[in-house]
């Protein structure tokens, strides 16, 4: 996703929810190439999305304000139990 539609999406945001210009910047600076590209049901390794989803050790949320930014989190169990597999490791707000 181009820079300019993440700001652009941030300043059309409710005051109280704005993220820090410079830390988007910043984010998307370091990590574009793979935080911010989108989905590709085509992928041979399948949706990623669907993938967390399934996991039944990771909480997958939808990103208020957004129709296709989702937040992932390992559960408290995997943390308990020790569940760490390639989806909870990388789940944590991806």
């Amino acid at each position: 996703m181009p820079l300019d539609e993440l700001l652009r999406r941030n300043e059309a945001r409710p005051r109280a929810d704005h993220v820090s210009e410079e830390y988007i910047r910043s984010s998307w600076k370091r990590f574009h190439h793979v935080m911010f590209r989108p989905l590709n049901p085509e992928d041979p390794n399948g949706n990623l999305l669907k993938r967390m989803i399934a996991d039944p050790y990771v909480r997958v949320t939808s990103v208020r304000g957004e129709s296709d930014v989702f937040a992932c989190n390992f559960t408290r169990e995997a943390f308990l139990e020790g569940r760490w597999n390639t989806r909870t490791i990388n789940a944590r707000g991806l």
